[in-house]
């Protein structure tokens, strides 16, 4: 009679398949992570000094207005100091800033105002400029309106 061999296994629960992730996915998972990451913190970064830069111009431009409307509501009285019939005009010059907060304690720039004041028919033009540099970068914002007996309030 032959004798039948059987092979009985050494261990008697079943081996189950290793749940997780290896390596390699996990590296794979963290660079991706990291470079979504940087993207979008670059993205935020460059929207934070846009929306800055946004804020130091519009107020400039309303020192602009606020500087031409308080020109406007003096009066007109030709000829005056200001209101000269000299064809070259005249200029004032002021000096302000932007700042961060309300007690102006911290500047954002400094604002060259120029007013010029010439003569044009039925009046004079007024040109104010404002002139400032916000990260190295010059900006000028200019503004002109006719000023006569008529348009003071």
């Amino acid at each position: 009679m032959s004798q039948r061999t059987h092979h009985i296994p050494l261990s008697t629960h079943k081996v189950k398949p290793q749940r997780g992730f290896t390596l390699v996915e996990v590296m794979i998972s963290l660079s991706l992570f990291t470079l979504l990451s940087a993207g979008v913190f670059a993205s935020i970064t460059t929207l934070h000094n846009i929306s800055r830069r946004q804020a130091t111009y519009s107020s400039v431009l309303a020192l602009v207005i606020q500087e031409q409307e308080a020109i406007r509501a003096d009066g007109y009285t030709a000829p005056d100091v200001r209101y000269t019939s000299n064809s070259a005009g005249t200029s004032e010059e002021k000096q302000l800033s932007v700042s961060y907060n309300s007690s102006g304690t911290n500047a954002i720039v400094d604002v060259t105002l120029v007013s010029t004041f010439k003569v044009a028919s039925g009046g004079h033009l007024v040109t104010v400029s404002a002139t400032y540099i916000y990260n190295g970068k010059s900006t000028t914002i200019e503004t002109t309106t006719l000023i006569n007996k008529h348009s003071s309030t």
